[in-house]
């Protein structure tokens, strides 16, 4: 399996050094208006023909040379640089030259995960005013297309762009305003690189040989197995398929296509305007019959274990960078019991491959929603708050900033601001309040328990969220409300809640010996413990 895995990832590179026409190559990412990351090496490389020297020269003040190896690759690091606002020249030459223009030096962070990373600026709340004010010369944006792959791919799809109302529009809301933070905080350059598909989990996004390294991960690893293990035939056997699809799909759409999608697009956008009022969406049209499924890719489908790492984050490394901020876990709800797992690996597995050392990973713990659905999602923020004990992670708590039927809250400008105050002080080594109040200890006093914080900003209090659409149920700000506890028996009641300081004393007629403590703990919900820098606080069991 691994020798015809390597001889997968040989054709692949060798394709591409072939498909240079004996000319100099450079990845994607090396392109006009691009952006390098300061004060860091700037690793550089491409393809040529073997044995060619290459010299890589920034603004003829900085010249390095190397050689391409056998197969025609050739890597080398340019020295660290400060950050300007000036623009600058990389000039790559060997068999032929490539002059880049109009190249930034600053801050580059990549913005990964699922669906609510991808939810574009164009689709917010505030996009009549947001997008037409997005023209920012020194913000530039890289979108990553999205391509799966059953073996790890050496280039990705995409180009530096300049920030102007029309690439902002289409582009991740998170990362946007999370760039414009770091701009107007800092008066530098910044870089973004999306890479995200919705409805991914986090196992698509790891590479096989991460997944290898875990023995409790070893489960995806015999489904990649078992996918390689009839690659060729699924290759071969694809394009029949593939054409057999085609035929049968346009002659549903002639039949049925212009009334179906007509009324599946109105049924959506009346059940976005309803999600906004917590009320249940409308049914879906009924399907016509007999249009035909897709055929799955011979790599499997776009969630299999490796395909979006192979595909979409392979081809980036070692692009320099400060950092990653990460918004997923949805996609991990249905086996929310592996997310304490999978998670953490995933970042040390990047951290590994990348040879930057820890860089900055911060992440967005999963909002409330969906109240209906079986209580899986408290097991995925438990595990998000584990990953906290990996060097140089960031939490941006977003609690009270869903909305119970909706999955992609509308308004993500709060969401990238607290991400943006975890990269003030995990990566900028910035001394501010970045996150909620976080779990510290809890003591059986009688018939109460006295729970202590950390991160209160100077203590306790009743807090509201910053987001709250009309329609959705207020929340108290009278008392405390959130808390459950339980005694030897393990039935969980609510309990009532005193802030004291940097402690919350809990207590319930119904429970005379509380030993044990929740918070938050329910897919959606109400809750309202914030510090003194109002961020909420995290979920959380003792037990």
């Amino acid at each position: 399996m691994k020798k015809k895995s390597l001889l997968y990832a040989t054709a692949l590179l060798l394709t591409v050094v072939s498909t240079a026409c004996a000319e100099l190559k450079l990845p994607a990412i090396f392109c006009d208006h691009m952006v390098l990351q300061q004060q860091q090496d700037i690793p550089v490389w491409g393809w040529d023909i073997p044995a060619t020297p290459v010299t890589v020269t920034l603004d003829n003040l900085q010249t390095k040379t190397t050689i391409t190896d056998t197969c025609g690759k050739w890597t080398l690091s340019l020295d660290p640089v400060a950050a300007d606002t000036k623009t600058h020249i990389l000039t790559i030459k060997g068999t032929s030259k490539r002059i880049l223009t109009d190249v930034l030096i600053g801050e580059v962070w990549l913005c990964s995960g699922q669906s609510n990373m991808a939810f574009p600026l164009g689709h917010t709340l505030t996009q009549a005013t947001d997008v037409p004010k997005a023209l920012a010369p020194q913000l530039r944006l890289f979108r990553v297309s999205g391509k799966t792959s059953h073996t790890p791919e050496p280039d990705v799809k995409g180009k530096w762009t300049l920030c102007t109302p029309a690439t902002a529009q289409t582009f991740s809301a998170v990362a946007y305003y999370f760039g414009q933070n770091l701009r107007a905080r800092y008066n530098r350059p910044v870089g973004l690189i999306g890479s995200y598909v919705g409805g991914t989990p986090a196992q698509a996004w790891t590479s096989l040989s991460g997944l290898q390294s875990n023995p409790s991960l070893q489960s995806y690893v015999k489904t990649w197995q078992q996918i390689d293990a009839c690659y060729e035939k699924r290759v071969a056997d694809y394009p029949a398929k593939k054409a057999a699809f085609d035929t049968k799909k346009e002659a549903w759409e002639e039949k049925y296509g212009e009334t179906y999608t007509a009324a599946l697009n109105t049924v959506t956008k009346q059940a976005d305007e309803i999600s906004l009022l917590a009320q249940e969406a409308p049914p879906r049209p009924i399907k016509p019959p007999g249009k035909p499924t897709l055929p799955v890719r011979p790599e499997g489908k776009y969630n299999s274990p490796t395909l979006l790492f192979n595909g979409m984050i392979n081809g980036l490394i070692p692009y320099a960078i400060k950092g990653v901020i990460w918004y997923q876990g949805e996609g991990n709800s249905r086996h929310a019991e592996d997310y304490h797992l999978i998670f953490p690996n995933l970042i040390t597995d990047w951290r590994r491959l990348w040879h930057q050392g820890d860089f900055p990973f911060l992440f967005v713990q999963l909002p409330a929603c969906f109240s209906h659905a079986d209580n899986n999602w408290p097991l995925i923020r438990n595990a998000q708050m584990q990953a906290l004990t990996l060097p140089r992670t960031g939490l941006a708590n977003a609690i009270d900033l869903g909305l119970p039927l909706n999955v992609h809250p509308p308004s993500k400008v709060d969401i990238a601001y607290r991400l943006f105050l975890q990269a003030l002080h995990v990566a900028y080594g910035e001394n501010i309040p970045a996150t909620g109040p976080l779990f510290a200890s809890k003591r059986q006093a009688g018939s109460a328990l006295i729970v202590t914080f950390r991160e209160t900003a100077g203590g306790l209090k009743i807090g509201t969220s910053p987001w709250v659409l009309p329609g959705v149920h207020d929340v108290p700000q009278d008392h405390i409300v959130g808390f459950k506890i339980a005694g030897t028996d393990k039935q969980w009641t609510d309990a009532d809640a005193v802030i004291q300081g940097d402690t919350v004393i809990l207590s319930s007629p119904k429970v005379p010996a509380p030993i044990a403590v929740r918070y938050a703990w329910e897919n959606s919900p109400t809750c309202n413990l914030y510090n003194r820098a109002n961020l909420p606080a995290s979920p959380f069991q003792s037990e």
